[in-house]
């Protein structure tokens, strides 16, 4: 049974900022966007954006608040300060980067801002929660060898190290492919709509899933490899 199709209206300008709008349905934006919420403003549409401006406010509140104690602090500087340092800057990197970028692109209802900042878009996407969690990460391994191996303590200074420059590449490197595979692209049947996506990248619309799951696996598998590598070359003290 075929879906019922619903025809809303879309402002947009041309360069000479003369307004107009296009008749478009939730149709055609399935089949070739997925991007229907970013183009109705509706009660729903409004209630996100004020809950996530919200958490915005609450975000920033906290963690340069934590940001700022630290600072006063590193006198006091330590493994755990240096790793704590690091998850604040991940932290503050998507508060005052990647969320502005995501709120303007849902205020706005489509993708303004060009290919290259769609890129970057995207990458910081993806980069800020890999590095959130790989530190985070460090941070338990830490504690783990803090108590399991608590004659090995005359190494942690120098194994926080490798653990933070391995969670820092290890972001990197996995949120490239997303620089790559999310381009600009306009409707094929309503050019004057352009939106940042990943359509026509891969060869059919089911190779995104599997793309995601291998990058995923990926992603463990490599974070718990480094780790593993970083202890076994540390030298092992002797038990008493």
């Amino acid at each position: 049974m075929n879906k019922s199709c619903t025809e809303m209206k879309i402002w947009t300008s041309d360069d000479n900022n003369v307004k107009s709008y296009i008749k478009v349905n939730n149709c055609t934006f399935n089949k070739y966007f997925d991007y229907l919420d970013h183009l109705t403003f509706n009660e729903v549409f409004i209630t996100k954006n004020i809950l996530f401006s919200l958490m915005l406010l609450f975000a920033v509140c906290g963690n340069l608040l934590a940001f700022v104690t630290l600072v006063k602090n590193q006198h006091k500087k330590s493994r755990v300060y240096r790793m704590m340092m690091h998850l604040i800057i991940s932290d503050l990197i998507m508060i005052f980067v990647t969320i502005p970028l995501e709120m303007a692109w849902k205020i706005n209802m489509q993708w303004k801002a060009g290919n290259t900042a769609c890129k970057i878009m995207l990458y910081l996407r993806n980069f800020t929660p890999y590095l959130s969690s790989t530190v985070v990460a460090c941070i338990t391994l830490d504690k783990y060898f803090a108590i399991v191996y608590p004659l090995r303590s005359v190494y942690a200074n120098k194994r926080s190290k490798k653990f933070l420059r391995a969670a820092w590449g290890i972001s990197i490197i996995c949120s490239l492919p997303q620089s790559i595979i999310y381009h600009v692209e306009n409707h094929p049947e309503s050019p004057q709509v352009i939106q940042c996506v990943n359509h026509n990248f891969f060869p059919t619309p089911y190779s995104n899933g599997p793309y995601s799951s291998l990058l995923d696996i990926f992603l463990t598998f490599r974070t718990w490899s480094t780790m593993s590598r970083i202890t076994q070359s540390l030298p092992k003290s002797s038990s008493v």
